[in-house]
């Protein structure tokens, strides 16, 4: 699963664009595709906070050589608790996955489809994620 939580320029709004990769661990040509699409459905200038996963340092290696208009800002290292995603997937797994098992990955992968396109509708959830963070000052 791949997601970014997006913040409005005026703080408005919170919104969560995701992917889910079953049976795929997400490499540079996974993200890439996925970044494309962040900036097709937000514009430009698109600034991405990351953590220092070695996937997320070779995409921002070649998308700086192709495209100014996208700015990469990075977490430190070891800081799970500052990335708003983290917050997302643990609430994913322990609230609507938590006792729902699934014994294929198929069935897993309608579930968590199901409960995160929930949570994209949810603006007061979106922005919990947000605020579990020292990053929630974005917001204000």
């Amino acid at each position: 699963m791949i997601a970014a939580l997006t913040v409005s320029p005026r703080r408005h709004w919170v919104r969560l664009i995701f992917a889910l990769l079953p049976n795929e661990n997400v490499d540079t040509v996974k993200l890439l595709p996925f970044v494309r699409q962040l900036r097709r459905q937000i514009g430009s200038p698109l600034i991405l906070v990351w953590d220092r996963l070695n996937v997320h340092r070779a995409v921002d290696t070649r998308i700086r050589r192709r495209c100014r208009s996208i700015h990469f800002e990075f977490l430190p290292p070891y800081a799970p608790e500052l990335n708003p995603v983290e917050m997302l997937w643990a609430w994913l797994k322990m609230n609507p996955l938590a006792n729902d098992p699934a014994y294929e990955v198929q069935v897993l992968c309608e579930r968590a489809h199901l409960h995160t396109h929930r949570a994209s509708c949810d603006q007061a959830l979106l922005r919990s994620f947000i605020r579990a963070t020292p990053l929630s000052s974005c917001l204000r």
